[in-house]
């Protein structure tokens, strides 16, 4: 379970500290940021990367329920973020491209805001 309160707090973080979060307001960011990690966004792009055959290394198939599948998922970014050295970069490397539409495991890979 802590590696999911990890990951949901590096999931906040990578998705306010990335290039493409719209920065027009501090709600409009809240907003972004809040429809990108919801229980029920990361169901659905967990059954979006099975159903594709796209499942990242570490994520196990996912169980149909929203709950404990977004759960799993928010512990696979935890566990990421440690095996990375606590890294906030290079863990956007490897989490990004399975949270957001568009942006692909290869070159050019996404970049943080520093």
């Amino acid at each position: 379970m802590l590696n999911a309160y990890i990951g949901d707090a590096v999931l906040r973080l990578v998705l306010i500290m990335h290039e493409d979060a719209p920065r027009v307001d501090s709600g409009t960011l809240h907003d972004w940021v809040t429809q990108h990690s919801t229980n029920a966004f990361l169901n659905d792009r967990y059954q979006e990367l099975d159903t594709s055959s796209r499942l990242p290394r570490g994520l196990p198939r996912p169980t149909g329920n929203v709950r404990e599948d977004a759960t799993a998922m928010e512990a696979w970014i935890g566990r990421t973020f440690q095996e990375v050295g606590w890294d906030l970069h290079d863990t956007s490397e490897l989490v990004l491209p399975a949270i957001l539409d568009g942006v692909d495991p290869g070159y050019p890979r996404p970049r943080l805001t520093r």
